[in-house]
């Protein structure tokens, strides 16, 4: 088994070589960081920090025109204090309406991404492939904290494809890395007897997902008296909350690890054994926040260092929390957020299938939607207002249409209202239920 275990590691690394994707070497110089003290990787992300900028406002136009208007003076940035003192912050706003100058040019190789975000905004963008990698890299490294490592036995229970669910085949890359991966998008107690099935015939001994499907798992494993247990349990997408994670944790008998992250502007951070609260990763992007309040919450502002193809440069997340410098019981100097705030968890009930917040932003972000909200008013009754993009048409209205009615039935009604605006983003709430009033009011991390 060891032979086998190091032969597929090995095909691994070479397939990955093959498809360009340098995750494994990336990986190599992030496990090295450890030995990096907080005050030199602050002086890496530093001199990153002034490549970006001057690499912005020589190639990307919309740079020129922000630095240009705001008066920044990018050579006097000796110090991330300069940095977050001089750069104006960014909001997803800003980059919509300046939308056709914000990519670089040239000859950078790049991942299309897209994002409902979590306050009912829309976003496409670019992700340099060094950025992208970067990512996986450290989603590797958070994910070892809990012992898994690449070609581990893992369920991925997330993301959510737009079109009809179909049997579960493994194509190659899935298949060699031990990834098994189903849709969360309106899973049924048919679907959850499935995954049992397979989780059991497979002895799959990982589960990574959104925090609410997870959840809605344990919960149907634990009223059917099923007996099943994991290494680890990765929650991501959403804030775990005290009781999912309780859960959890006595359903499945393992530790649960949360992370937080998002590709608009770079940032992730993991939590780690014995730690509070979730461990920056300091090498992909520069974290911060915004002008505190007086109990030191604020918002995350995201720097993404390696992002050259579609720079986020002091980039408003959304997202609010609370952060410190401290030294971990490993020894390190790291930033850690002790509170992440607002990512408060709704979903709606289709036909008995629930469709939790993470996966329908996924849908919308694959519109030409600018902003919208998703209500259910009946048992099978959607009204979805949206605020047109420039390019949205008729065919984003059958994309959304199809998209449910693959997934969760055609016996629904959905209605859609254009409105000009909507209330302030931050309080904005982009899934509503009328019906079952699943939202839950505690939205801290613990």
């Amino acid at each position: 088994m060891c032979t086998w275990l190091m032969i597929r590691k090995t095909l691994i690394y070479f397939l990955l070589k093959i498809l360009n994707d340098h995750r494994l070497d990336y990986l190599r110089y992030l496990n090295s960081s450890p030995a990096k003290s907080f005050e030199e990787l602050s002086r890496i992300q530093l001199e990153a920090i002034k490549e970006l900028i001057n690499h912005s406002y020589r190639n990307v136009p919309f740079y020129k025109y922000w630095f240009d208007l705001h008066d920044v003076d990018i050579s006097g940035i000796n110090s991330l204090d300069d940095f977050s003192d001089t750069i104006p912050v960014l909001t997803k706003k800003d980059i919509i309406k300046h939308y056709d100058k914000f990519s670089a040019p040239g000859n950078i190789k790049f991942v299309e991404q897209s994002t409902g975000g979590s306050t009912g905004q829309t976003l496409k963008f670019r992700m340099s492939r060094k950025d992208h990698d970067m990512g996986k890299a450290l989603l590797l490294r958070g994910m070892g904290k809990g012992g898994y490592t690449l070609g581990d036995r893992i369920l991925v229970l997330a993301g959510g494809s737009l079109v009809k669910r179909k049997k579960r085949k493994l194509n190659l890359i899935p298949k060699l890395l031990n990834q098994y991966k189903i849709s969360s998008y309106g899973l049924s107690k048919n679907d959850f007897a499935e995954i049992v099935s397979l989780l059991e015939k497979k002895k799959i001994r990982f589960l990574r997902g959104y925090a609410s499907s997870i959840y809605f798992l344990a919960d149907y494993c634990k009223s059917k008296a099923v007996s099943i247990s994991f290494k680890a349990v990765f929650s991501t997408g959403e804030s775990l909350l005290d009781k999912q994670r309780h859960l959890i944790e006595e359903t499945f008998k393992c530790k649960v690890y949360n992370q937080y992250g998002l590709n608009d502007g770079g940032v992730s951070a993991f939590e780690y054994d014995d730690e509070d609260g979730l461990v920056v990763d300091m090498e992909r992007a520069f974290l911060e926040l915004a002008v505190s309040t007086k109990d030191n919450a604020g918002t995350i502002l995201a720097t993404s260092l390696y992002n050259y193809s579609f720079p986020f440069i002091r980039y408003d997340t959304g997202d609010s929390g609370t952060l410190e410098v401290r030294e971990l019981k490993s020894g390190e100097r790291r930033p850690v957020i002790t509170k992440l705030l607002g990512r408060v968890t709704e979903y709606l009930l289709i036909n008995d299938r629930r469709i939790g917040g993470p996966v329908l932003t996924v849908l919308m972000g694959k519109t030409n939607a600018e902003q919208y909200s998703i209500i259910q008013k009946g048992e099978n009754e959607l009204e979805i207002q949206i605020k047109k993009g420039i390019n949205y048409s008729k065919k984003d209205e059958d994309f959304i249409i199809k998209s449910f009615e693959d997934n969760c039935g055609t016996n629904l009604s959905i209605k859609f209202t254009y409105v000009d605006a909507f209330s302030n983003k931050n309080k904005h709430r982009f899934i509503i239920n009328e019906v079952d009033s699943p939202k839950v009011n505690q939205n801290k991390l613990k």
